[in-house]
């Protein structure tokens, strides 16, 4: 993730739909930190506040990769999703 807004953004929200040999969602990072721990089956999910830490900023113009960690570490196709962030949203998929 890229924040190019020229200031800091909080992330509110992440919408999440992934295949079902995935199995289920149980962890969420930003940046190497975790954000969000849970047990979420397939295929469809909103995660929101409140995070495990007070909030969750995205500096101007400081890269971030989002990471989702399944029960199966394959890498399968048929991820979309969005990303929140109060103000804008900005979608995303495995196929670009």
């Amino acid at each position: 993730m890229l924040n190019e807004s020229g200031s800091s953004v909080s992330l509110t929200a992440i919408s999440l739909t992934w295949p079902l040999a995935k199995g289920n969602l149980w962890h969420v990072k930003v940046g190497g930190t975790v954000i969000w721990t849970g047990d979420e089956v397939p295929t469809e999910t909103v995660l929101s506040e409140p995070w495990l830490l007070p909030s969750v900023e995205l500096p101007n113009l400081d890269p971030k990769v989002l990471h989702f960690h399944f029960d199966e570490d394959e890498v399968s196709p048929g991820y979309s999703g969005s990303i929140n962030f109060g103000t804008c949203t900005k979608p995303f998929s495995d196929s670009g």
